[in-house]
């Protein structure tokens, strides 16, 4: 049976309602594929864990370069809150006038093309390169190395060659950030 009460004119009214409904959650749903998509591209300075205490351990991670630039690679070790532990640390990696040991690290750096990824940086480092520390700091940093780099997607895959295990408590991230001129 018809409701004679629904006019044509409040029929067209529910319709239109529905139709702003649609067009809200195809806006919404744009809006959060387009976010996603930014958060699957990650640009500077990217920051992954790696775990040094294992020999074999791999850190991998994408990122977008906008435009050329020059980018430094880097080891960032972090202080623990146990009493004494900067002072443990500093002995293993270097700081405070000391001199740390080597940390062995396969980095391949990959651009991403449509057709074929293309190596852009395939190296052994033998890091041993302090890069600051300061007193009451939160991290010792080491610089890996200084790179140029063309725009576009990458695909970076650290790994580590030997085993520290007087790490295995130290969160340790390898970093790469842009590395600009003052002006």
């Amino acid at each position: 049976m018809i409701n004679s009460n629904f006019t044509a004119l409040e029929y067209r009214k529910k319709l239109h309602s529905w139709q702003k409904s649609i067009q809200l959650f195809c806006v919404t749903a744009l809006i959060l594929i387009l976010q996603g998509c930014a958060v699957l591209n990650p640009t500077m300075p990217i920051q992954i864990p790696i775990d040094l205490s294992k020999a074999g351990s791999v850190a991998e991670a994408e990122f977008w370069i906008p435009t050329d630039d020059r980018v430094v690679l880097g080891l960032s070790f972090f202080v623990n809150t146990k009493q004494g532990d900067s002072q443990r640390l500093s002995g293993i990696v270097g700081g405070f006038g000391r001199k740390g040991i080597i940390i062995p690290l396969k980095v391949k750096l990959l651009k991403q093309n449509s057709e074929q990824d293309l190596v852009s940086l395939e190296k052994l480092y033998l890091n041993d390169g302090l890069r600051g520390v300061g007193v009451g700091s939160k991290s010792i940093d080491r610089t890996v190395d200084r790179i140029n780099i063309k725009s576009g997607a990458y695909r970076l895959k650290v790994e580590t060659v030997e085993s520290f295990t007087q790490l295995v408590d130290t969160l340790v991230l390898f970093e790469i950030y842009y590395s600009r001129a003052p002006k």
